[in-house]
């Protein structure tokens, strides 16, 4: 199934196959939006020979002042099957003109949607002495109305050949109204499929929810979570708002299941702006989806709050209805936004393309845009199932990619603990080897060197065999200190000792042919590891003594620097490279790294590495720089090794005070 999170994370097959749940579910869905769309549009429809309705005209009250005897000698305009006037506070007279039937039985008005608050009915007095009056609506009980069923129904009793009748509507909710005259056969017939289609919707939901929590118990996840509420809430708002909730309430009052339909209403658009956002935020950058989503959710929850302050009902039911029709255009733009990481997939904009046309056609009639017969009195059913599959699809497909991920990551993870392991035994290998190779070539030098007699082998000859002995030890050594520099753990001693000092004795005991230029402030004390310092003073020097051209300065450096927060001191070896070129700064610390002229001199490319490792253990930094045709280090070290021996407090005061003292 094609990712609906964008390219940046679809989702891979499996290598051992398909999951078919992952072609079938998506199509389940896609195919219940059709049949169900459908079904809203067509299934409830009355015969157009079934209603007794001859003409239905409309005439707007602003005032809400007119009588009866006022309206009957008015002009009305004709009427659609369903009057679609939007939020307003006037009041509006609907005129009936009613086919009596053929046998004269009774009929019944079935008047939708039920959220309407009042509806007057004005009949002729069969005595000839005016009009009888009957009222229905929201704000009437259920257990007071005159016919026990979901929609609103009066019955009627025109007269041969046809009667008139006067509708008198007064809401707070959106005017939208649809009347038929049916006899009771079709009326029963028409409640029955109204009956089939709330089965046949709250089936569906049920399953979408089922399967939501499900999934939320597998793994937490916030978008899972709020999908979940916002199912309950939609749930709950179809029930309220086609008459269904209110013979399970029918001891409370009018007044409170009106109230709590409006807060239905308005906390459910609330939710599922926050869902949508949820949805958005994966793309990055998401700030005005994050921005724009928390001021429509925060506006939503407002709304809410109005209704229940009451007194701004019909204001708080306007624009929330405006919100949704905003949010889904708003939503449906950020579905094709050239988001500049990721875009959302195809799917996912075809998607939140049906939804936001089924969202505007659903609530273009409750603004009073446009009024679109059957389908505008069963928007609910349209509204929420498009909804609730699309999200069910997206959250689907992030399920599917989630398991995908985790098998892919969970395989990477195989896969380098398998690589670490097997550089760990390498790592075990080449350290027993080095082991004992050291051990194998020390003991062979120690006895050359008590065999070399200088009187026998002549000055010249004797300092060759001690300098070339002299290379073959170091050599040993810095094989010896790479074992180390890898098996240590931070085992640094801390002793006070003066860095310049130490310096000049790496330098003396090395003594250079090339001019050393040596600077520094003055005595420079720290509390260190002096061996492990020394370590390092003694390859950085020895490293420019082999490498520097010839005649070339030496250039020797100590300052005090501070480095993050911490008090410490610099120095730095620079040297001008000679026929061996300037090594690599990025891999001149690698383990066996020799630059390519280099290779011609002795060496085994473990010194500068020895150097990384040791720095490490000082806790100091080690840093590589070529300019102006030099090659620089510059070791860093702290005044105070952290977590050194003794009384690391005091010791730190009274270092960072001799260097005070120093400035």
């Amino acid at each position: 199934m094609p990712s609906l999170t964008g390219d940046g994370m679809r989702a891979r097959r499996s290598p051992h196959g398909h999951d078919r749940s992952e072609f079938f579910l998506p199509l389940i869905a896609l195919a219940t939006i059709l049949l169900v769309t459908l079904a809203v549009v067509y299934v409830p429809q009355v015969p157009a020979e079934a209603d007794h309705v001859v003409e239905r005209a409309v005439i707007e009250d602003p005032a809400g002042e007119l009588r009866i005897d006022d309206v009957v000698n008015m002009a009305f305009a004709s009427m659609p099957a369903v009057l679609a006037a939007s939020y307003t506070p006037s009041v509006h007279w609907v005129r009936l003109r009613v086919r009596a039937s053929s046998d004269g039985r009774p009929l019944v008005l079935r008047i939708r949607p039920t959220f309407l608050d009042t509806v007057t009915l004005f009949e002729p007095d069969p005595e000839g002495s005016g009009w009888r009056t009957r009222v229905t609506g929201d704000m009437v009980p259920y257990g007071e109305r005159e016919v026990a069923a979901a929609a609103l129904a009066l019955e009627i009793a025109p007269k041969q050949p046809e009667t008139t009748y006067y509708l008198r509507l007064e809401t707070t909710s959106s005017s939208l109204m649809g009347v038929q005259a049916l006899d009771w056969h079709e009326m029963r017939r028409a409640e029955l499929m109204s009956d089939a289609l709330l089965v046949g919707f709250l089936a569906i939901t049920w399953c979408i929810l089922l399967w939501s929590i499900g999934n939320f118990v597998a793994r937490a996840e916030a978008i899972t979570f709020i999908f979940i509420v916002s199912q309950i809430c939609y749930m709950l708002y179809v029930l309220a708002v086609t008459g269904y909730l209110a013979p399970f309430v029918s001891s409370a009052s009018p007044t409170t299941i009106n109230t709590l339909t409006n807060i239905l209403v308005c906390l459910t658009p609330a939710v599922g702006v926050m869902l949508h956002r949820q949805v958005f935020l994966v793309y990055a950058p998401a700030r005005i989806v994050s921005v724009v989503g928390g001021v429509m959710c925060a506006f939503a929850f407002a709304l809410t709050g109005m209704v229940l302050a009451g007194g701004y009902t019909q204001l708080a039911l306007r624009a929330n209805s405006t919100l949704i029709f905003v949010s889904s255009t708003f939503y449906f733009a950020m579905a094709f936004w050239p988001w500049k990481e990721r875009a959302p997939s195809i799917l996912l904009r075809t998607l939140y393309g049906v939804q936001a046309l089924a969202f505007v056609i659903s609530i273009a009639p409750l603004l009073g845009i446009i009024s679109m017969g059957e389908w505008t009195l069963n928007y609910p059913y349209i509204l929420v199932l498009t909804y609730g599959a699309m999200m069910f699809l997206v959250i689907h497909s992030r399920a599917k990619e989630r398991e995908v991920l985790e098998s892919e990551n969970q395989a990477r993870l195989d896969l380098v603990s398998q690589a670490l392991d097997s550089e760990r035994r390498q790592r075990d290998i080449q350290d027993r080897f080095t082991a004992m190779l050291v051990h194998e070539i020390r003991n062979p030098l120690s006895a050359i060197r008590l065999s070399a007699d200088p009187a026998s082998l002549g000055p010249e000859r004797y300092r060759d065999i001690r300098d070339a002995l002299a290379e073959i030890d170091a050599t040993v050594e810095r094989c010896s200190m790479g074992g180390v520099a890898d098996a240590l753990g931070a085992s640094a001693r801390g002793a006070r000792f003066d860095v310049v000092e130490a310096l000049r004795e790496v330098v003396a005991r090395h003594a250079p042919s090339n001019p050393v230029r040596f600077e520094a402030e003055g005595p420079m004390t720290v509390e260190n590891d002096r061996h492990m310092v020394n370590v390092v003073l003694s390859n950085l020097v020895e490293n420019a003594i082999k490498y520097a051209r010839p005649d070339t300065p030496i250039r020797l450096d100590c300052r005090r620097v501070e480095k993050d927060g911490a008090r410490g001191i610099v120095i730095s070896v620079e040297n001008e490279p000679g026929r061996a070129a300037a090594p690599d700064p990025r891999r001149v610390f690698d383990k066996f790294y020799r630059a390519p002229g280099a290779r011609s001199e002795p060496g085994s490319g473990l010194g500068l590495y020895v150097v990384a490792g040791v720095t490490d253990l000082l806790s100091g930094t080690i840093d590589c720089t070529i300019a102006d045709g030099k090659v620089r280090f510059d070791f860093w070290l702290p005044l105070v090794l952290p977590n050194s021996g003794g009384e690391p407090a005091a010791a730190s005061a009274e270092v960072t005070a001799e260097a005070e003292g120093h400035r």
